[in-house]
């Protein structure tokens, strides 16, 4: 997960930088270059680059055309020692973490604190974990804490207190990833999401929530199964369908205020994740991409109904 979040914030900065040279590039070119680089096709992408070679200085280009080439990570990896022989050289394993700690970007820290921790890797010096203790950022903290615990315990493993139920941010980014409404936010962004995710239980036979109720919050399950009801009248509901791990209910009362449109009730002991429309909302605001990936699922959705109900008027 985290090589795939640097990878992520590489092709982030990448996209700022092209912006910053469109924005003072009067001819317009850069700006071209800047829609097209990023192509899936592959020819579009060739050509951007060589109207980069053209329009830039030689030594910028030299250094951007191995992050937009068709390079594997090894060679990526040996074109940068070759442009920086003295910078580049094999790191130790401490050495890497500890580059990594000096990132102002939070998912990073977290990442790379958990995985420390998960590779049981001991600090060569600690003093950069013991300042991440007392980051400004709780979740940065508490990810150091976690860490310095388990260095600290005599066998460095974790006592069952510490390996509690609840569910890491990471594992709350693997469940968000599975669901259709996130899949394709970055890590970066589905950290942001799971940051203000928080976890519910319900007993089988419990009911989350009846039809007409208001609510303003999205279920996303992690574990148990749920049934979908329509109530006819005071005597007879009908299941309308049964859905379990990795799906999820409730979304239309992210964007509105209308009623439930049907009853969930527990078939199976359920743990799930839950996300309030506030919260959501202030996300989105740091976030805008969130709000128009969903709004391409949403839009998708509507549209397979309106397939299935046409379907079955004809």
């Amino acid at each position: 997960m985290l090589a795939v979040h640097l990878d992520e914030r590489v092709w982030f900065t990448l996209q700022t930088t092209l912006r910053v040279l469109a924005a003072q590039d009067q001819s317009g070119r850069m700006r071209m270059i800047a829609r097209s680089i990023f192509s899936t096709d592959k020819r579009q992408r060739a050509n951007s680059l060589e109207v980069m070679d053209d329009i830039l200085d030689k030594s910028l280009v030299r250094l951007l055309t191995p992050l937009f080439d068709d390079m594997d990570i090894s060679e990526r990896i040996a074109a940068g020692q070759r442009l920086f022989p003295n910078e580049l050289q094999e790191p130790t394993t401490w050495a890497l973490f500890d580059g990594l700690l000096i990132s102002r970007n939070w998912v990073s820290l977290v990442l790379t604190l958990t995985l420390i921790r998960q590779m049981a890797v001991s600090p060569e010096d600690p003093t950069r974990i013991l300042a991440l203790a007392e980051h400004k950022n709780s979740r940065v903290s508490l990810a150091a804490i976690e860490l310095l615990k388990k260095t600290d315990s005599p066998s460095g493993q974790e006592t069952a207190m510490e390996t509690a139920t609840s569910i890491p941010l990471t594992d709350k980014i693997l469940h968000l990833k599975n669901i259709e409404i996130f899949t394709d936010l970055s890590i970066n962004e589905l950290a942001a999401v799971a940051s203000v995710t928080e976890e519910a239980f319900s007993d089988e036979g419990d009911v989350v929530f009846r039809e007409g109720a208001r609510g303003d919050t999205l279920f996303l399950i992690v574990d148990g199964e749920v049934a979908v009801i329509k109530d006819c009248n005071a005597d007879k509901e009908i299941e309308l369908d049964s859905i379990g791990s990795g799906d999820y209910f409730g979304e239309m009362a992210l964007f509105g205020d209308d009623r439930r449109s049907a009853t969930i009730r527990v078939k199976k002991a359920a743990r799930f994740l839950t996300l309030h429309k506030q919260e959501l909302q202030e996300i989105v605001r740091e976030y805008p991409q969130i709000a128009l990936h969903v709004c391409r699922v949403l839009s998708m959705r509507i549209r397979r109904l309106h397939g299935k109900i046409s379907d079955q008027s004809c």
